[in-house]
């Protein structure tokens, strides 16, 4: 699952450090490495050139959601696009609603699906 980070401003220095001021404070990055070192990691990120020090981010942890997707086109011209989607309560009755903007769209097994938004990954039986 992709790692989203927010940066929080820090700019303690370490050892092997890139310059911070290309980052913007609070605006999210998604992790493309990271390099685990004695007492400190550092991220790359996606798209900004350096290693920064993982202790100037905060992640955003996704949440799960299990769901049922009734489509009449292929899953996969949904990427870039919304989704209605049915999601399964904890009541275990489902509620149709629309997701966020698709960024990815993985099939787990058969027609299960991973659907993953800015906010949440969806487990999703796929229903032609």
């Amino acid at each position: 699952m992709t790692k989203i980070v927010v940066y929080n401003g820090g700019t303690e220095p370490y050892y092997g450090c890139s310059n911070p001021s290309v980052l913007m404070a609070g605006k999210r990055y998604e992790v493309v490495s990271e390099n685990v070192r004695d007492g400190n990691t550092d991220y790359t990120l996606k798209g900004i050139e350096g290693k920064f020090n993982s202790l100037w981010f905060h992640e955003i942890k996704k949440k799960v959601k299990f769901a049922k997707a009734l489509l009449n086109r292929d899953i996969y011209e949904y990427l870039g696009k919304k989704m209605i989607i049915y999601q399964l309560n904890c009541d275990e009755t489902w509620e149709w609603f629309v997701t966020l903007q698709v960024e990815s769209i993985e099939n787990v097994y058969d027609s299960v699906y991973k659907i993953e938004t800015q906010n949440t990954v969806y487990i999703t039986e796929v229903v032609c």
